[in-house]
């Protein structure tokens, strides 16, 4: 028996000297000082502690800092962008366990998978070159926030009612951030121009408030693929919520009307400035000159990141009116 713990003690060791050299490998910017202690305490007490009402959020801990740490190589995610990413996961998976994580990894994973896939399909076409995007760069802890506040809010909301209500809530509020990215990584690179969506005049690519026939059968198909995931996890698991078709077309709708409410907020309200030494004119939203920049339309402090929170916001308002 001592010889068999000993054993059994040595392979822990190995196992957990073996995850820090890795944790090390993947991390950026001097992160290796904060993951590699965490990481490793993480799985010890996930892996050889008995179980306890803190074990999901370690879990949670581990699997949204492993996406991190491929985040931060891919170059998906800012340092800060990051860690408030494993924040919110962490939580999801603390609080709806592998529905509401997996749910948000959807959104995440996703939402990246279609736009280099888009990118890599415009470049192959005579003449496509990559369009303008809203998220050409990683993305920040501000857009992190931004689309994930409403969904924390309404998770937080469940653990302290209890309502299974809410965690459809929480779903359609992702729907709404999935169909939204997808419109607007997808929709950039449709044959026909975008137009406004109140005023069906053209726009210029790229711009918040353009839509077209493409960007919308983005918004359908990621509102319509998060709510089908969301219901196979919640029954897979055994939640007790509906799981129905009226649990189903409420999240499909939460999707579909959050990406249309961040249209018309992005027309309505969003920023647009011109630069004065742009030969061609065009709008930008963030703009390159600075100071120097023209207001053209919108207001100065509504970004495409305040822009993605208030829609979220809606939606999770005009589901309260529906499901309360």
């Amino acid at each position: 028996a001592p010889l068999g713990s000993l054993a059994a003690s040595l392979l822990a060791a190995a196992l957990l000297a073996a995850v820090a050299a890795a944790i090390e490998a993947f991390s950026v910017e001097e992160l290796d000082n904060l993951f590699v202690p965490l990481g490793v305490s993480a799985l010890y007490a996930v892996l050889f502690l008995p179980a306890a009402a803190y074990t999901p959020a370690l879990a949670g801990l581990l699997l949204s800092g492993a996406v991190a740490l491929a985040s931060f190589r891919l170059r998906l995610l800012t340092v800060a962008g990051g860690l408030g990413a494993v924040a919110v996961g962490t939580l999801a998976f603390a609080i709806g366990g592998w529905p509401l994580w997996l749910l948000l990894m959807w959104f995440f994973g996703s939402s990246n998978v279609a736009s280099k896939l888009m990118a890599l399909s415009a470049v192959k076409r005579n003449g496509g070159a990559p369009a303008s995007r809203k998220h050409s760069g990683p993305r920040t802890l501000r857009q992190v926030l931004a689309n994930s506040v409403p969904f924390l809010a309404c998770a937080l909301a469940y653990t302290a009612t209890g309502e299974p209500w809410l965690l459809l809530l929480a779903s359609g509020a992702l729907a709404a951030s999935t169909a939204d990215t997808w419109a607007s990584e997808v929709g950039v690179y449709s044959r026909r121009p975008p137009v406004n969506i109140l005023t069906r005049e053209p726009m210029q690519r790229g711009l918040s408030g353009g839509v077209s026939p493409l960007g919308l059968a983005a918004t359908v198909v990621g509102a319509v693929t998060s709510a089908f995931l969301a219901m196979l996890l919640f029954h897979a698991f055994g939640y007790a919520i509906p799981t129905g078709p009226d649990a189903f077309f409420f999240i499909i709708a939460c999707g579909v009307v959050g990406s249309l409410v961040d249209s018309v907020l992005g027309v309505v309200m969003q920023a647009k400035y011109r630069c004065p030494n742009d030969a061609e004119g065009g709008l930008v939203e963030t703009p390159p000159c600075g100071a120097q920049a023209a207001l053209v339309s919108g207001y100065a402090w509504v970004t495409n990141d305040a822009v993605n929170l208030m829609s979220g916001i809606a939606v999770v308002l005009l589901g309260l009116l529906v499901v309360v």
